[in-house]
């Protein structure tokens, strides 16, 4: 399901089917502007949604909508627990939790100095966790009591300002807390141990990130183009820099974690031992590179041109397998099973056999510049973002 918040209310859609479950339109008085955050309760059944002063609780079954709270400061986050019995309302100088079962506001931590930004619900369902500028403070999920702290001495973070992100790794008691300055932190539940720090210059949103097969490791672009990064969770971080004024942008890593290919402004992909960090090809194009994406089976290289057009290689031999030189491409990505290759450029989708590049299908988006595109897990949908924030979900078997 996908929930989407439109000026006048919000529809609930089938990813699959792409029809409407819900449309629920608000009346005067009720949130119509100044949307901050909305968020789908895992039951499929509840919606909230924040404007700039006020939240909201949506029956997704009645389409009632009811004010969660009276208006107050800011909303900078909604999570509905697992068992979508609970909210949690983080804002500024205010966390507030509301029983969804019951309709009402279980309990409410005011702080006249701090923001509540990132939070997260610990998995047992025992606390609540909530991170501040002093650290992460753990919350009672029946009374609100503070049951533990971690300062910011403890987990390194001195100076970062609050985290704004909080997560925990699926199926483990690892939480990783995101901070905006480009600090990263992985701290284990139990033992409060940092069990990983990646750390680097510039802010998160100045980075292109790619992360390893496994989890274990996180690869850094910085803006400027010229250094990329690989941090590791195990014990001993390494660091690798590629060139010097190449402008290095796209990143991707190989299916099996060995292999890095990047894309630069010198009209060089070029691809790397990741444990080493040794280039081991240097593959020519006409202009910039500014997509490259591995095939499932990592034998094949794709790589894309706004203006040299598509090319393809074999990763073990380096050697040219295709270039069309009209198929313009800034993002592409193979399709799960490999028999697909989808590439974009300016408003238009090519949806490619893998292994002749014929065409099977175009797709008008209708966006003027797309950044990016993904399959879906089943090979039965394709993502696409542009510039101008234009987010779209297409069928690739109908468009």
């Amino acid at each position: 399901r996908l929930l989407t918040s439109l000026d006048d209310g919000l529809v609930l859609s089938d990813t699959l089917s792409s029809e409407v479950v819900a449309r629920i339109r608000f009346s005067v008085g009720e949130p119509a502007v100044g949307w901050r955050c909305a968020a789908l309760s895992p039951a499929g059944t509840l919606a909230a949604v924040a404007t700039t002063d006020a939240s909201w609780l949506v029956d997704l079954a009645s389409s009632t909508v009811e004010p969660l709270a009276p208006p107050g400061n800011p909303v900078r986050s909604l999570l509905f627990s697992p068992d979508s019995r609970l909210l949690a309302i983080g804002a500024v100088k205010q966390l507030r939790l509301y029983d969804c079962e019951q309709r009402r506001l279980r309990w409410e931590k005011r702080n006249s100095q701090m923001s509540f930004n990132g939070i997260v619900f610990e998995p047992a369902l025992s606390a609540l966790i909530a991170g501040k500028v002093a650290g992460v403070h753990f919350f009672d999920l029946d009374t609100g009591e503070a049951r533990e702290k971690w300062s910011r001495y403890e987990i390194k973070t001195q100076g970062f300002g609050p985290p704004f992100d909080l997560a925990f790794v699926p199926g483990s008691r690892l939480l990783a807390l995101l901070f905006r300055y480009g600090h990263l932190r992985l701290m284990d539940l139990d033992t409060r141990e940092v069990r990983a720090s990646f750390d680097h210059i510039g802010t998160l949103q100045q980075v292109s990130c790619a992360v390893a097969p496994g989890g274990d490791a996180l690869l850094t672009c910085d803006r400027s183009g010229d250094a990329i990064r690989l941090w590791s969770a195990k014990p001993r971080p390494a660091e690798i820099l590629l060139g010097e004024s190449a402008s290095i942008y796209p990143l991707s890593i190989s299916p099996d974690g060995a292999l890095l290919a990047t894309g630069a402004w010198d009209g060089q992909a070029r691809i790397w031992e990741l444990d080493s960090g040794r280039q081991i090809a240097a593959l020519p194009h006409q202009g910039y590179v500014d997509a490259v994406a591995f095939a499932p089976d990592g034998r094949r290289l794709a790589c894309g041109s706004a203006r040299g057009g598509l090319y393809l290689w074999d990763t073990h031999s380096a050697a040219a397998l295709a270039h069309e030189a009209e198929f313009f491409a800034t993002s592409i990505g193979y399709s799960p099973d490999g028999s697909r290759l989808a590439v974009g450029h300016g408003a238009l989708v090519r949806i490619l056999a893998a292994s002749t590049l014929e065409v099977q299908m175009e797709i008008d988006t209708e966006s003027a510049s797309l950044t990016t595109l993904a399959w879906s897990g089943d090979g039965r949908l394709l993502a696409t973002g542009a510039k101008k924030a234009d987010l779209f979900l297409w069928g690739t078997r109908s468009g």
